[in-house]
């Protein structure tokens, strides 16, 4: 560009002159064009659909969210070491009649434990998948059944068929006391146990039965490596935003990351399928080139010197929801005038030190502003 800048004055008394300085313009023209399509397509690139993992259990941890109904049941689901699926830890849930010492059953006794978690999913989830590792071998009364209710289940008492459920083995042989690896998605006859739990709350519960009859084949079901992903919308946001997973505030926290070079900056509500609560503590300081900020509503809190220094930033909405502002938030920015939501409680001193502010909104009934200019 420098060489082509200097043809052009070489030629600006020439009879090409007009003609080059017209092309230098339509050469800008069509470089600011590129870096617009550049920005857009990096943009909706990361407004496509995001795999979110709603839990993933291999039951190396006694804190593994599922509960187990056995009842006082004679063959019961157990979590230990009497078998787990090959290539990963030693652990897994199994049917026992002897404490979880053994994944071996008593044939000829009728037993109906359970074992569940409460699934809950956005209702704009889609493409949802469940995988997991199985093995079992029990005799022609034997039944490994996954299900979805809208109640807990209870011991004792067998899958009705109006409840969504997938038979995972129910004849010899049908699994064949070898572990191997079952999907459950769109495809399979069982999705509906999973589509019911969009937009609202489902058990997802693995159940065993067994009859008094029937051939003493061992080993029962043991199952391992539980798994539910599903695809929701990623919102639009940034490139170069980093994100943070805090478990204080239960969500991720934002920083400006490697986008500091960008005028306009939109922050999302959910990251990877969980919520952004917070800005974090320095953030954004000192950022020169940022000149309007879009929150979402669900922050609750932006940290100590979450954006002081960013001199040229003179728009920025604070959303309902917002609970806390820390010291010096927003000094020697670029702000005139801000509109404070009375859902915030607490606002730290020296928040718009040095800046121009001259008009500060606060909702009704709010008394929050002694600190806030100290």
């Amino acid at each position: 560009m420098r060489r082509f800048k200097k043809l052009m004055m070489n030629n600006e008394r020439g009879v090409s002159g007009l003609l080059c300085r017209k092309l230098l313009a339509m050469t800008k023209r069509t470089l600011h064009a590129a870096s617009l399509l550049l920005f857009m397509f990096l943009f909706s690139a990361l407004s496509a659909q995001f795999t979110a993992t709603l839990f993933d259990t291999n039951f190396e941890t006694d804190n593994h969210g599922w509960t187990i109904a056995n009842g006082t049941e004679t063959n019961q689901w157990h979590v230990g070491t009497a078998t787990h699926a090959p290539g990963g830890g030693n652990r897994s849930i199994y049917i026992s009649n002897d404490g979880g010492a053994s994944n071996t059953y008593t044939h000829n006794v009728a037993s109906i434990p359970h074992f569940y978690r409460a699934i809950s999913l956005p209702a704009d989830a889609s493409d949802i998948v469940i995988t997991f590792d199985v093995k079992s071998h029990g005799g022609l009364n034997a039944t490994l059944v996954v299900l979805s209710s809208p109640v807990i289940p209870i011991v004792g008492e067998a899958v009705t068929e109006a409840m969504p459920h997938l038979i995972i083995q129910n004849t010899p042989n049908a699994i064949d006391g070898q572990w191997t690896s079952r999907t459950i998605d769109s495809s399979s006859l069982g999705y509906a146990l999973l589509s019911e739990a969009i937009g609202g709350t489902r058990y997802l519960i693995f159940t065993w039965s067994n009859g008094t009859t029937g051939a003493n084949n061992q080993p029962p079901a043991a199952v391992d490596n539980i798994k539910l992903t599903y695809n929701i919308p990623q919102e639009p946001f940034t490139p170069g935003l980093e994100f943070t997973w805090s478990e204080w505030a239960a969500g991720y926290q934002v920083s400006q990351g490697t986008a500091t070079n960008v005028p306009h900056i939109v922050i999302p509500s959910t990251y990877n399928g969980r919520t952004v609560r917070t800005i974090l503590r320095t953030g954004f300081m000192g950022n020169r080139v940022v000149e309007s900020i879009v929150l979402p509503n669900s922050i609750t809190h932006i940290w100590v010197n979450a954006f002081i220094g960013c001199a040229n930033l003179s728009d920025i909405n604070l959303p309902d929801g917002l609970r806390h502002i820390g010291w010096g938030a927003f000094g020697n920015t670029g702000l005139t005038s801000i509109t404070i939501p009375a859902s915030v409680s607490n606002i730290e001193s020296s928040v718009f030190a040095f800046t121009n502010i001259v008009s500060i909104t606060v909702g009704h009934g709010s008394n929050v502003l002694e600190n806030a200019t100290d």
